[in-house]
């Protein structure tokens, strides 16, 4: 193991010693207690390999997306983290992909917004309108299968089916996807909507409500 630097601490441990002794009748009597000793312990600085490097970066990957998903960074240090942390991307790409990440986390912190709504806490005429302007308004059921409000599949086939969008799509996939489909794919025949973000994050929880199990 190759190592950057070692140095020595004072430690305090505790052990357990048994002493025996024997009592007036010749019994043998074994008393445990509890003894503390200082030790001296040496550390050592590991000089971190490839795999190492691999690890701390996932570990800096996972804890940076909580931050981001709990609102502890903004706007501006989230793209300044993101420039620094580029890696040997061209500045052309990290510009890119800067600019991507932040829109990512515009839409997080939109849907994190709806979400706290709720499906559930939604009045009939919140989801009625919602369907309506999914039906009607953009027609998406003239390219996907939806469910009706009798639970039966209805809608176009040239597009992907709908009808179990819940059980297999992410919320934040399809909120991205339904601002710009092209962001996944330049090849995509879906068309890029004019819609607002209040009207886009109602459509995803519309759509994540599309399950197998509430077909008929």
């Amino acid at each position: 193991m190759k190592k950057l630097f070692d140095f020595r601490i004072k430690r305090t441990t505790t052990e357990t010693k048994k002493e025996s002794s024997k009592n007036d009748k010749g019994e043998t009597v074994t008393v445990e207690k509890d003894v503390e000793t200082v030790v001296s312990q040496k550390v050592v600085l590991r000089k971190p390999n490839r795999s190492l490097y691999d690890e701390a970066e996932l570990f800096y990957g996972v804890r940076l997306s909580e931050g981001i998903k709990a609102g502890l960074l903004t706007r501006a240090l989230l793209a300044k983290r993101f420039s620094n942390d580029g890696g040997i991307l061209s500045e052309d790409d990290k510009n890119k992909y800067a600019d991507l990440y932040l829109k990512l986390y515009d839409i997080q912190l939109d849907h994190d917004r709806l979400a706290q709504l709720g499906e559930k806490k939604r009045t009939k005429a919140q989801k009625a309108k919602t369907k309506y302007e999914f039906e009607r308004t953009f027609s998406c059921i003239s390219c996907h299968q939806s469910l009706n409000l009798a639970g039966k599949p209805r809608g176009g086939i040239s597009g992907p089916s709908l009808v179990n969008a819940g059980n297999r799509l992410q919320a934040n996939w399809v909120a991205i996807w339904l601002k710009n489909p092209k962001t996944f794919s330049e090849k995509s025949r879906m068309p890029v909507y004019k819609m607002d973000n209040e009207t886009r994050l109602r459509f995803t929880q519309f759509i994540m409500t599309l399950k197998n199990e509430n077909l008929r």
